[in-house]
């Protein structure tokens, strides 16, 4: 090759990783009506219709095709997970689509959807992917994960081959989670279905992914209790989870467990939303004086300060933004290397040490609780955690 040019042989390169990605997926579809009822996979439904959740490498799997440029978390069976990517939760239709094409556009690979057709709309994420030329299908990274309702064996395998339909009939997946360990009463559509069978519905995914149709497998909301049941129950070891983790809720020991077994762990909800919905009703996370602070120190949003943060403790993170610039400002997070000088150890540990740390109430009104020593009655203190710690958050 020595007398071949560096874009000729580039190009040559390019052309034999897509010849190896080919052969890839021709062996998965030829295999695809021998497994787990591979018949069913004609018949699906559009998910459209269907009800769901309220509110993200078999020997067949394609071989790398990823340069140097991004951010990637390597999982413990050797596939290349981006360690930024964007989520679809929250949106519909056209915003789905539009927020398809605005992400794809800035460069970001992974897409994080779900069943859960209450929160998500995979399917037209997979039509508006299959819309893109520009794009192929090596080049991006699709996440689904299995809705609480299916958590059972047989249901769990159709699941997957409705997903393999929904995301513009791919044939396969590059990661795959349950959703819920169970099928709890807090999610709508579970109401009358409490319960399920977490560990048949992860065994479906076993099959699948020794068939080629899923790359990485993984569980998300999981405690470490069940954490602990799944390493003991799985044949195949899960290669990632996912859970809600933002400076105020730091999952501490999810990231601790998912470092000691070699399990990258996914972020969602990082910058506070999920506090606009519990008992505090408020964002914590652009409420913080503190990580405001950070911010105009290192010439930065506070979600950049957060995507910094998390990228430095090699933790995945899946924004979503509907938001053209917001989208511009987080894809600057993709290329390796561009969080590793934000923040100093120092702004790192600050961060850290806002973990549980921060004051429902309004401010006016934990200082009245401070200067009158009620920070140690019941409601008020709790209320009023930082500034009853004479902490700042």
């Amino acid at each position: 090759m020595a007398g071949l040019g560096r874009g000729r042989l580039g190009l040559l390169l390019l052309v034999l990783c897509l010849l190896l990605v080919s052969s890839a997926v021709i062996a998965s579809v030829a295999e695809e009506e021998q497994e787990l009822g591979g018949e069913d996979d004609a018949g699906v439904e559009d998910s459209a219709e269907e009800d769901e959740v309220q509110g993200d490498d078999g020997d067949d799997a394609p071989q790398e095709c990823s340069g140097s440029f991004y951010e990637v978390i390597k999982l413990s069976n050797g596939v290349e997970m981006p360690k930024v990517g964007f989520g679809l939760a929250g949106m519909k239709g056209e915003a789905t689509r539009e927020c398809v094409r605005d992400h794809l556009a800035r460069g970001f690979k992974l897409m994080d959807g779900a069943e859960s057709t209450e929160w998500y709309d995979d399917e037209s994420a997979g039509d508006e992917l299959g819309k893109i030329d520009s794009v192929k299908r090596e080049d991006v990274f699709i996440v689904s994960k299995i809705h609480p309702t299916r958590l059972s064996f047989e249901e769990a395998a159709k699941s997957v081959f409705e997903m393999l339909q929904r995301w513009n009939r791919t044939t396969y997946l590059d990661m795959v989670l349950l959703h819920y360990p169970e099928c709890g009463s807090w999610i709508p559509n579970c109401k009358d279905k409490t319960g399920g069978d977490w560990k048949g519905a992860y065994r479906a995914m076993e099959e699948h992914y020794k068939a080629g149709r899923i790359r990485a497998l993984g569980v998300s909301n999981f405690d470490v209790p069940r954490l602990n049941e799944l390493w003991e129950f799985a044949e195949i070891k899960p290669h990632a989870i996912q859970n809600w983790l933002d400076p105020f809720f730091q999952s501490r020991d999810l990231v601790e467990w998912a470092k000691a077994h070699d399990v990258a762990f996914t972020s969602y909800s990082s910058f506070g939303m999920q506090w606009q919905f519990n008992w505090v009703k408020k964002n914590l996370v652009f409420e913080s004086q503190v990580l405001r602070k950070i911010a105009d120190a290192v010439d930065q949003t506070v979600t950049g300060v957060i995507l910094a943060w998390l990228i430095k403790k090699n933790i995945a993170v899946i924004p979503r933004s509907t938001n053209p610039e917001h989208i511009a400002a987080n894809a600057y997070f993709l290329e390796q290397g561009y969080a590793d000088e934000i923040l100093s150890p120092e702004q790192i540990a600050r961060i850290d040490a806002l973990d549980g740390v921060f004051d429902a109430d309004p401010r006016d009104v934990c200082e009245r609780v401070y200067n009158e020593g009620r920070c140690g009655d019941d409601g008020a203190g709790g209320w009023c955690r930082a500034t009853c710690a004479g902490l700042d958050w």
